[in-house]
């Protein structure tokens, strides 16, 4: 009976010692489980603020500078807004000048003070040639090189075929007396094929932002050569701003002699503006180009300036006659200087 009774109570304490270490097993498992659940929770809780934080940072600071940037270029333009001139109070707009398209800009600012078609398409004629020369210089060409002028059968040249000729003599008969084989034949001589130089002189021209102007050859002898006032009062001001093409478009005449000929060419420049062939009360005039072939009528383009020292670009294109570019491109000048106020 003893032994019964013990076995029972062994048998008893076993299977209770197995039940409590069972619960024991149970609810440690239960609270590991959600330790490890409450951990994942909170750390991706800490990463989530974190990541807010640092997006807010990264965030918060280019728009804080954006804003700045803004004030900063509000401040910016209503400097510039200031320093615009303006119209004369009662002052109406001179509308009825002979010419097809025209612009007046002031060169400082860029603000355009008279207008009358600016956006229309025009063949450009020899103002191509300030598109040439800057693609001419960007060869870095050999000043004193002497080289053959070309032999193609064009016109308004002042050199013949096969004349010999320094470099810098070419450049100033294509730029002072407009000549068409001395631009063609500095082309030439930058080892280029023909359209790879046309080629840049159309990359150029979108470099500058002349989006509505097109070339297919050096001269401007082509009516395809086409722009409008507006972007050829771009070029003209980019292109003047080389002392090697506004130091060559000022000079008044030009004499040439080839190296294999006894005969010399004399060469008056084409801006009769600057050659005071036009009065005109203008204190300076820093260079212009001509241009004319039948399809164009006659255009000019020039840079001056008044006694107060206020800088104009001025664009005419398509008048009637000869001289009439010139005058016209005078009288807009000068009814600009006239009747708009310059901030002191």
């Amino acid at each position: 009976m003893n032994n019964i009774k013990n076995k029972l109570q062994y048998n008893f304490n076993k299977k209770d010692s197995f039940s409590l270490n069972l619960a024991i097993a149970f609810f440690g498992g239960l609270f590991f489980v959600a330790f490890s659940i409450f951990s994942v929770l909170f750390y991706q809780g800490l990463g989530q603020t974190k990541s807010s934080v640092f997006t807010v940072l990264s965030i918060s600071t280019p728009e804080v500078k954006a804003a700045e940037n803004s004030n900063d270029q509000q401040e910016d333009q209503q400097m510039k807004k200031e320093k615009l001139p303006k119209l004369k109070q009662g002052v109406d707009l001179k509308k009825d000048f002979e010419a097809e398209s025209l612009i007046v800009k002031d060169h400082d600012s860029g603000k355009v003070l008279l207008e009358q078609n600016p956006y229309q398409e025009h063949s450009m004629a020899s103002i191509t040639k300030l598109m040439s020369a800057l693609v001419f210089l960007e060869t870095n060409p050999d000043w004193n090189r002497r080289v053959s002028v070309v032999s193609d059968d064009i016109i308004g040249s002042h050199v013949s075929a096969g004349e010999s000729y320094k470099v810098k003599d070419l450049w100033s008969a294509a730029l002072v007396g407009s000549s068409n084989k001395s631009m063609l034949t500095l082309a030439d001589i930058v080892n280029w094929p023909r359209e790879a130089f046309v080629q840049r002189m159309n990359q150029k021209a979108l470099e500058l932002g002349m989006s509505d102007t097109y070339f297919v050859e050096p001269t401007g002898l082509e009516k395809e050569n086409v722009s409008t006032a507006s972007d050829i009062a771009i070029l003209l001001s980019e292109a003047l701003k080389y002392k090697k093409i506004q130091q060559t478009l000022t000079k008044e005449e030009l004499n040439l002699k080839p190296g294999n000929n006894s005969i010399k060419h004399h060469i008056w420049n084409t801006n009769w503006v600057l050659l005071d062939w036009i009065p005109n009360d203008f204190s300076n005039i820093y260079g212009g180009k001509t241009g004319y072939i039948e399809a164009s009528g006659y255009n000019f383009s020039v840079q001056v300036s008044d006694n107060n020292g206020h800088l104009l670009d001025v664009v005419v294109l398509g008048t009637d006659s000869h001289e009439k570019r010139f005058t016209v491109a005078r009288d807009a000048a000068q009814w600009v200087f006239e009747n708009y106020n310059w901030p002191k």
